[in-house]
C-alpha cells in the first residue's frame, strides 16, 4: 500500500493523478424461521488510478497495483461534454487518519445467536415466515494525488434487516424494519424485530384507503422519503448539468413554504451516510440544500463543480474504486421545526398519517413522484380511528413543498439504504421530523 501511494504522489507531469484503494472484510449472515440460510465471509482489496487533464480523463483498476497509473495515462481520453468534464474545481483536499473502531470485535456465533433470537421474536402463529439479516464490513479506504495528498478512513458498517410476513383469511402482508450504523454489532436493536412482527399483525386487519386528496402528517420515515428521493435527487448538479432537474436555474428562488429546510450531512456521527471526505479527497461538509423555502444549494462532485463555476461540497462518491465518482447524496433529512408531535396531531384534526417506507420513483424532471408507505392512520379529531395499508402517495415537488405548513421539533431516527445511481449502489440514510402537509393525492394499492 505505501509503495502504491507514494508512487501516485510523485507521479510526474501537469495532469492531475489521483489514487484509491480499499480493502475490506464483509460479512453476511441470513437466518429464515431460525435457521441459518447463509454466511459468507470474504477478503477485498482493488486499487484505481484515475488521471485528468488537458487532453481528458483515464481510469485504470486491479486487485494488483502495479502498472495502473501507466494504464490510466494511455487510457486519457476527450469526454463527452454532456455528461462529464476535465474541468475539475480547485479544492483543499483531506490528509491525515480519521478512524473508528467498534467497541468490541465481531463475533460471527454471536451474530448467528442474536438473528435466531430475532427469529423467536417475530414468532406468533399468524406469522408464517420470519427472516433476519445482517451485513457488516470493516473497511479502509485511502486516497492519494500527486499534490501530495494523502488520506486513510477506516471504519465498521452494520446493517440489519427483520422482516415478517402474516397470514389469515384476508391474506397474506409482509413488514420489514431496517437499520444501518457505522457502529459494530452491537448498534443492532432487536425491538425492530418486535416492531416488524406487530406491525405485520396490524396490517393484516387493515383495509384499502379510498383514493383522494387529503391532509396528512407524515411521520419522520415518510419525510426522509421525501427529502432523498423527491428532493436530493433533484438537487444532484449532475442531473441539473443534463437537464433532468425541475432546479435547474432556480438557486435563490423561492421553491417551498417556510417550513421547508433540507440538508445533506455526511458529517453527523455513526450514521450510514456518513463519511470524513469524499472519493475525490474533498473535505465532508454539510450543505443546507433549501433553507426556509429557498433553495439554496446543488450538490456537487469537483467535476460538476467545475462546470459550474463553484466549489465541491464534498458529495463525489463511487460504488467501488473502480468506478468514477458521481455526485451523490450522504445523510439527506428535513431541519427540525417548532410543533410537538401533539400539536402536529391537533392541527391535523381530521386528515390521515402516514409512516413506514416502501419507495417509490420520481421524475426529477417534472417534478411528478409516486411512494408507497406502508401504513396510514384515518384521524379524527386528532384521534387515530382507522387503519389502512398499502398506501399510495403521489404529487408534485414543488407543490408538496409549497404546502408544508408545520414541521415537528424531533428529528426521527435515520433510515439506512443504498441509493442505485448510474449503475453505482451508495450507501446513504434519510430523516427528518413528522411534517404537516395541507393536501395531498392518496390511494390504496
Amino acid at each position: 500500500m505505501h509503495k502504491f501511494l507514494e508512487e501516485i504522489k510523485s507521479a510526474p507531469g501537469k495532469d492531475l493523478v489521483m489514487g484509491r484503494a480499499v480493502v475490506s472484510m464483509p460479512v453476511l449472515i441470513r437466518v429464515q424461521n431460525g435457521q441459518v440460510d447463509r454466511v459468507s465471509q470474504n477478503f477485498f482489496s482493488k486499487y484505481s488510478v484515475r488521471v485528468v487533464g488537458n487532453k481528458g480523463m483515464g481510469i485504470a483498476s486491479s486487485k494488483n497495483p502495479a502498472g495502473l497509473l501507466e494504464k490510466a495515462t494511455k487510457s486519457v481520453k476527450n469526454m463527452n461534454p454532456m455528461s462529464m468534464s476535465n474541468q475539475l474545481s480547485e479544492e483543499p483536499i483531506s490528509s491525515g487518519k480519521s478512524v473508528t473502531k467498534a467497541s468490541e470485535p465481531f463475533d460471527l456465533d454471536k451474530a448467528v445467536s442474536l438473528l435466531k433470537h430475532a427469529c423467536e421474536i417475530m414468532s406468533e402463529k399468524r406469522i408464517v415466515n420470519k427472516t433476519a439479516l445482517l451485513s457488516y464490513t470493516e473497511t479502509q479506504f485511502w486516497y492519494a494525488d500527486n499534490t501530495g495528498s494523502e488520506f486513510m478512513e477506516e471504519k465498521p458498517l452494520i446493517r440489519a434487516v427483520f422482516c415478517a410476513v402474516a397470514k389469515n383469511e384476508n391474506g397474506i402482508i409482509s413488514s420489514c424494519k431496517r437499520m444501518g450504523r457505522i457502529s459494530g454489532q452491537e448498534a443492532v436493536d432487536l425491538g425492530l424485530a418486535e416492531k416488524a412482527r406487530e406491525e405485520a399483525l396490524e396490517l393484516l386487519q387493515a383495509g384499502l384507503l379510498p383514493s383522494g386528496k387529503y391532509p396528512v402528517l407524515i411521520n419522520p420515515e415518510v419525510s426522509g422519503l421525501l427529502a432523498h428521493e423527491a428532493i436530493g435527487h433533484a438537487c444532484e448538479a449532475d442531473s441539473v448539468l443534463a437537464g433532468e432537474s425541475l432546479l435547474k436555474n432556480r438557486l435563490l428562488q423561492r421553491i417551498g413554504s417556510e417550513h421547508v429546510t433540507i440538508v445533506d450531512d455526511p458529517t453527523l456521527p455513526s450514521e450510514y451516510g456518513s463519511y470524513s471526505a469524499d472519493h475525490e479527497g474533498v473535505p465532508a461538509s454539510r450543505t443546507v440544500l433549501i433553507e426556509k423555502g429557498v433553495l439554496k444549494s446543488y450538490l456537487h462532485s469537483r467535476e460538476s463543480a467545475g462546470r459550474m463555476g463553484t466549489r465541491s461540497t464534498g458529495n463525489a462518491r463511487a460504488e467501488s474504486v473502480d468506478k468514477v465518482p458521481l455526485v451523490r447524496m450522504s445523510n439527506t433529512f428535513f431541519a427540525s421545526g417548532d410543533r410537538s408531535e401533539d400539536e402536529l396531531m391537533e392541527e391535523l384534526g381530521t386528515g390521515i398519517l402516514l409512516e413506514g417506507d416502501k419507495g417509490g420513483q420520481v421524475s426529477t424532471l417534472n417534478g411528478e413522484f409516486q411512494f408507497a408507505v406502508t401504513k396510514a392512520y384515518e384521524v379524527r379529531n386528532g384521534e387515530k380511528v382507522k387503519t389502512y395499508r398499502d398506501v399510495m402517495f403521489s404529487g408534485n415537488i414543488l407543490k408538496t413543498l409549497q404546502n408544508v405548513t408545520a414541521a415537528g421539533k424531533e428529528l426521527g431516527d435515520f433510515f439506512a439504504g443504498v441509493c442505485g445511481k448510474g449503475e453505482q449502489e451508495v450507501r446513504v440514510s434519510a430523516g427528518g421530523p413528522s411534517l404537516l402537509i395541507k393536501e395531498v393525492l392518496l390511494g390504496g394499492s
